[in-house]
């Protein structure tokens, strides 16, 4: 869960794969499998700003997945009590 809160907190202005991938120390396989999770559930979406599907995106957190970065931060709050 840790992995998915990085990268959607690297998200919420905007950021290329790249930028993920260097941020969350994950490789492009591991980055890959994690953009499509979080775009599968709602958590990111895609702007291509003109280009073709898979060529340089700018990947952005969606209000739910801002919402999740919430909650989880609550919830890690709670755990170290």
């Amino acid at each position: 869960m840790d992995i998915v809160d990085s990268i959607i907190n690297c998200s919420i202005n905007g950021a290329r794969k790249t930028k993920l991938i260097c941020s969350c120390n994950l490789s492009s396989t591991q980055c890959n499998k994690y953009i499509d999770y979080l775009f599968d559930k709602g958590f990111l979406q895609v702007d291509m700003n003109g280009s073709k599907r898979g060529s340089y995106g700018t990947y952005k957190a969606t209000t739910k997945g801002i919402e999740f970065i919430k909650d989880y931060g609550r919830l890690m709050e709670l755990l170290q009590e």
